[in-house]
């Protein structure tokens, strides 16, 4: 899960860039004659963007409503948001849309007007938030709960060790400055 504030533009995407480095330590050996492109999105992991204090009614470039997830594949895209694009951030688009194939957006408006209760949010009742927002939390929470799985490598579910040896070779071989084999790790 990502999360940011407001909208999604040129800054949101910009902020991401960190994903195209990964690109460059990443290697995955299909086999069986099946492509890396399909093999892919079964070693990477969902992507939720959370766009908080979203005011925004989305609607697409005719006016009509979209839904947030459809606001992300447009920010990701539309060849006109991509052609007017710097090239760092048509670079984060594609690894978004290369790496990410399970991805969603949800947005989430200020859980308060009074910017004295916001100070003060962690103190406040639910009574004394948006309603709006204790929906879209809601909203998030059983998004959160049907996306989640078990991490799995090579068909076999990976408990809390074999998840740590993971995460400690994909950790090795960053600092080293080597790619690590997704498939074999």
């Amino acid at each position: 899960m990502y999360n940011s504030f407001g909208t999604l533009d040129e800054n949101a995407i910009n902020d991401l860039s960190l994903i195209t480095q990964f690109a460059n330590y990443i290697q995955l050996t299909a086999e069986g004659g099946v492509s890396t492109e399909q093999v892919l999105p079964y070693y990477t992991p969902k992507f939720i963007w959370l766009l908080r204090d979203f005011m925004l009614e989305i609607q697409d470039s005719r006016g009509n409503p979209i839904t947030p997830s459809q606001y992300l594949e447009n920010a990701l895209t539309d060849q006109a948001t991509f052609m007017r694009a710097s090239a760092n951030n048509k670079k984060v688009r594609q690894a978004l849309l290369n790496y990410f194939k399970d991805r969603d957006c949800l947005t989430v408006s200020k859980p308060v007007q009074d910017e004295q209760l916001l100070q003060r949010l962690n103190t406040l009742a639910d009574n004394q938030l948006r309603p709006e927002f204790l929906q879209q939390l809601s909203a998030l929470r059983e998004k959160i709960v049907a996306k989640v799985s078990p991490k799995q490598l090579k068909g076999v579910n990976l408990n809390i060790h074999m998840m740590m040896s993971v995460i400690e070779a994909y950790i090795d071989a960053l600092n080293a400055g080597k790619a690590q084999n997704l498939s074999s790790a």
